[in-house]
């Protein structure tokens, strides 16, 4: 699920960036210093799309990576034999390698949110944990339904903070690991 939600963001941070109106709000933050409600509902986007998108871009990579390395570990003990001998090793390998990364990324912690909670016991984590999944599931849902400036900056507002103190950290802590696995 964590590959296709991975997917999933980097499709919509891939659309949003292509859209001339979800990104003019963010040149004229940055040019002209206009940081009004739309800039801001754009930042919280980009930053939620991003970080969404960090660990199923990961899981790829590192499997991409092991993918290769076997298919050219086949080609070497078999230069005789053609590409696709190769192609078995290399696609049994990134299969592998990514769903190990992808289980080995869903138990890498917030360490924001590991700091804070330290003390706590674990039933108070999940609960939080889902708290915050909850929150983003509930302004998801408001911004579709409702058409109140405020509900909408209230959504951004609590989107952001869910941002920077949830999705930032854990993207950062999961980008963190990807680079120390695929580090030669």
């Amino acid at each position: 699920m964590m590959l296709v939600a991975g997917g999933l963001s980097l499709a919509a941070l891939t659309t949003h960036l292509a859209d001339p109106k979800f990104r003019k709000p963010l040149v004229d933050g940055a040019t002209k210093g206009e940081f009004d409600a739309n800039f801001w509902k754009s930042a919280v986007t980009l930053l939620g799309d991003t970080a969404g998108s960090v660990p199923g871009v990961t899981a790829v990579a590192t499997g991409a990576r092991a993918g290769t390395a076997a298919a050219r570990a086949a080609m070497t003990a078999a230069p005789e034999a053609s590409a696709l001998t190769a192609l078995s090793p290399g696609a049994s390998a990134f299969r592998s390698t990514t769903w190990s990364t992808a289980g080995t990324l869903r138990e890498v912690e917030n360490p924001l949110a590991a700091w804070a909670l330290r003390a706590s016991p674990q039933s108070t984590r999940d609960r939080v944990g889902v708290g915050v999944a909850s929150a983003g599931a509930i302004t998801a849902t408001l911004d579709y339904t409702s058409d109140n400036d405020a509900v909408e900056q209230g959504s951004t507002a609590v989107d952001g903070a869910r941002g920077v103190l949830d999705e930032a950290p854990s993207a950062v802590a999961k980008s963190s690991h990807f680079w120390t696995v695929v580090r030669p």
